[in-house]
């Protein structure tokens, strides 16, 4: 669905990035629980030749 879309097309469809660098967006998705600690959720897009190249779903367990 992201995938070779533009910063502006990725802005309209899921809104701006929590974290913004040159060409890699991370959006929070919030903290859900796993097992006795939670667990942290991120979905990370990576932009080349200024659309979007690589959709990642970051998943940090704490």
């Amino acid at each position: 669905m992201l995938i070779n879309k533009n910063k502006k097309q990725v802005i309209e469809l899921i809104g701006t990035p929590n974290i913004d660098s040159l060409n890699i967006w991370t959006y929070d998705l919030g903290m859900s629980g796993a097992g006795f600690g939670a667990q942290l959720n991120s979905l990370e897009l990576k932009f080349k030749n200024e659309k979007v190249s690589e959709v990642k779903k970051i998943e940090i367990i704490d």
